[in-house]
């Protein structure tokens, strides 16, 4: 007949942990904008202490296991630089068969290379 005042919800949903997942997306976000600039270092600790912040938040209460936000770190790490490399290598080719988004220019070849 006890509740947890913090986390009313029972459920047994708590692998993997989506809080977490995306303020691991976010911080990977927030640095790839900041990418050589000089936020760079300031983006990079401030996502490292938003992720850091979240586990332990959702740890604190109860709803995750140690192991469920580790895994969750990990699984978005992984996800987020597997989308970066495909995005990186196709991107140009699919944007550029795009027929509307030629109304708002051309798209940049990259510096030094051939357009893909």
């Amino acid at each position: 007949m006890l509740a947890n005042p913090l986390a009313p919800e029972s459920a047994s949903d708590s692998f993997p942990s989506g809080h977490v997942c995306l303020a691991v997306a976010l911080a990977f976000a927030l640095y790839y904008l900041a990418w050589r600039t000089r936020w760079e270092k300031s983006a990079l600790g401030f996502g490292f202490g938003m992720v850091v912040v979240v586990t332990l938040s959702r740890v604190y209460i109860g709803v995750h296991y140690p192991t469920d936000v580790l895994a969750s770190v990990i699984a978005a790490s992984a996800a987020v630089l597997f989308f970066t490399g495909l995005w990186n290598r196709y991107a140009r080719a699919v944007i550029a068969r795009i027929t509307v988004l030629a109304w708002f220019g051309p798209i940049p070849a990259r510096a030094g290379r051939d357009p893909v």
